[in-house]
């Protein structure tokens, strides 16, 4: 839809709620929306109608993609043993989601929600238990240019959703 949300289209639907489409984002030239089907993630061209994958359908979830502050690499969660974070290249073909750079270790227990940081960190709600079980999350942050993951959001309490304010931002 326009901006201003007129002329909404429906660009596309999934066979049911297990291949529905979630997690919706466009890409930063606005020619794409990138999405997951649970066990594949998509791009979809909007003018065209054309789709292509970004991570080959799997026998795994591969869910929750973000794409990186330069609009070249997507992080996204993946079930691989324990769901972590991995990284692809956006205009890339990735036929083998465990088989991409993984970002955060399995030791740092279940990982989801990835969120890029203009800095190229990105920040992921993980388990508080370090197992491979979500029922308490802690929000982390890892650096791209390597280090291991720190918490900054800590128990007690349940905490998702990470997400960073623009650049520039200034609370009022």
């Amino acid at each position: 839809m326009a901006a201003d949300g007129r002329n909404p289209t429906v660009l596309g639907t999934g066979l049911d709620d297990f291949n529905a489409f979630k997690y919706p984002s466009l890409s930063f030239d606005g020619t794409e929306v990138m999405f997951s089907r649970n066990n594949e993630i998509d791009a979809r061209n909007i003018s065209a109608g054309t789709q292509r994958y970004v991570v080959q359908n799997w026998t795994t979830t591969e869910e929750m993609p973000a794409l990186s502050g330069d609009g070249s690499l997507v992080a996204y969660a993946v079930g691989c043993g324990v769901e972590v974070i991995a990284l692809t290249p956006f205009a890339g073909y990735a036929s083998d989601p465990c088989a991409t750079q993984r970002v955060t270790p399995v030791s740092t227990g279940a990982a989801r929600k990835p969120s890029w940081a203009a800095n190229d960190a990105i920040a992921f709600e993980r388990s508080a238990t370090s197992d491979a079980r979500l029922a308490t999350a802690v929000i982390s942050v890892i650096e791209m240019t390597g280090g291991t993951p720190r918490d900054i959001v800590t128990p007690p309490g349940d905490h998702r959703n990470p997400n960073w304010a623009p650049v520039g931002f200034a609370p009022k």
